[in-house]
């Protein structure tokens, strides 16, 4: 009677509070997503004229932060003992972004709260939600990055950018570099931003665990998208560890004597149909250009060598604090890449001179934090591989030194993958009908309550109308 009691006692008015506004805060997130991957710096400077200083989705997310903490929605005392790596990464990176405004002045230090700490709020606010939700949250992410693609593609044929990249307005006349040099980026902030999202959404992809009749298509398009793109890094390092995770897949299974047949069938098709997709979009049209007529040393691996020689100009002062975003301007003239066409392309240089040696410290020691709590909170290899390659692939661009949603997008796909931990598809679960006699009977020998109702004797009224007797 008292276990009775205590189910249909009423849940408490602050328990109900407080599952309602997490819902809520759920709603929020996910429009704070969509936002990013759709409504990019330049699309809103083209289409509306803002000027973009922070993103609209990390106003939106402040707000909504300081409401849930307000109303106890976001326990911070539970989660600081619960996840301190990630408290300590929303709390610290506003502390480095004041050390770098001492130090160097207002110039640019708006990075450190849209690159990194929008990524910090998204993960505080994002991942109580249920497992269902965070299922949601992966379709959506799912079918935002299949429509980038296709406008990516539309672009690449029509070679027609619908919302253009203007990083000199006096280099208007540079048409003909331009097309010869034509990347597709659609709703992102850059090419290589949106080579990053597809190669996340490639490991989202794999923890999602679908059909393989849907699964297939979507990972060709995804491919497709990569290379329309044109980040090479990106489809290189997704190339790469998808092919080392299928040999550990097939010899683990191999071992354990689990090779299941949508695995092995995947298997086949992407090496037999896979290479001959590829031939032919490269041979036969021009979605993969640009990563076609780069593969040489360009004179984007040229910047990545050159970009070094800027730790030859710095002062011990300079090592220690950082320097300015004028005197790093400065510093670049003078290593020939000083026009605003090119940049020093590497993140971990740009935060380093941003901070200098001692901020630097403290930055990646939350950085990384951050990044192995997201890593503990997906829990599945799918997680892990996302998170590396990420690394790997931002490192190779100044993304991170930058104003980006890379880390902001990273954490949404990361925690939309911990949804999938422990799901059974349905595919699975269809097999309860058939096993259903088999089921029933084994719970009708465990009940001897059960056994007991079947072995009494029923009494059946008979057929002409007598008393049960």
């Amino acid at each position: 009677m008292d276990g009775r009691l205590r189910i249909l006692a009423p849940m408490p008015v602050g328990a109900a509070r407080r599952g309602t506004g997490e819902t809520g805060l759920f709603w929020c997130c996910v429009l704070a997503v969509v936002m990013q991957l759709t409504l990019s710096t330049h699309v809103l400077s083209s289409t509306l004229g803002y000027p973009a200083k922070v993103h609209p989705a990390t106003m939106f997310l402040a707000v909504c932060a300081v409401y849930g903490v307000a109303r106890g929605i976001i326990p911070l005392h539970h989660r600081l003992r619960d996840a301190p790596g990630l408290v300590m990464f929303v709390f610290g990176i506003p502390l480095v972004m004041l050390y770098a405004v001492y130090f160097n002045g207002l110039s640019g230090a708006t990075v450190f709260i849209e690159t990194f700490w929008s990524a910090g709020i998204l993960a505080l606010l994002l991942e109580p939600a249920t497992a269902k939700q965070k299922r949601l949250l992966a379709g959506i992410l799912i079918a935002l990055v299949a429509l980038n693609i296709f406008l990516a593609l539309y672009e690449s044929v029509a070679q027609t950018e619908l919302f253009p990249l203007v990083f000199d307005p006096d280099a208007a006349d540079a048409s003909d570099e331009l097309v010869e040099d034509f990347r597709a980026h659609a709703f992102y902030i850059h090419p290589l931003t949106a080579s990053l999202v597809t190669s996340m959404g490639v490991f989202l992809l794999y923890g999602m665990r679908l059909r393989m009749l849907i699964a297939a298509p979507v990972f060709g398009l995804f491919v497709l998208g990569l290379l329309a793109y044109g980040g090479r890094t990106a489809l290189g390092v997704t190339v790469a560890v998808s092919a080392v995770m299928a040999i550990y897949g097939l010899v683990a299974g191999l071992v354990k004597r689990k090779l299941s047949s949508d695995f092995l069938m995947a298997i086949g098709l992407a090496a037999v149909i896979l290479p001959i997709f590829i031939t032919v979009i490269v041979t036969e049209t021009t979605i993969a250009d640009r990563i076609i007529h780069n593969l040489y040393y360009d004179g984007s691996a040229e910047v990545r060598v050159t970009q070094w020689e800027v730790f030859r100009h710095l002062s011990m002062r300079d090592w220690m604090f950082g320097i300015s975003k004028e005197q790093l301007a400065a510093m670049k003239y003078q290593i020939g890449l000083g026009g605003k066409g090119t940049d020093i392309e590497n993140c971990w240089i740009l935060i380093l001179l941003d901070l200098g040696v001692f901020g630097f410290t403290l930055f990646v020691i939350l950085f990384i934090g951050f990044l192995l709590h997201l890593g503990r909170h997906a829990n599945s290899l799918n997680g892990w591989l996302l998170i590396g390659s990420s690394l790997v692939i931002d490192s190779t661009a100044n993304s991170l030194g930058v104003w980006s949603n890379d880390l902001f997008v990273e954490a949404a796909f990361v925690i939309a993958i911990a949804g999938f931990k422990g799901y059974e598809p349905v595919r699975q679960r269809s097999r309860f009908r058939t096993r259903f006699p088999a089921l029933a009977l084994q719970q009708l020998r465990s009940s001897p309550r059960s056994l007991a109702l079947a072995a009494k004797p029923f009494n059946l009224p008979s057929l002409r109308g007598g008393k049960p007797g």
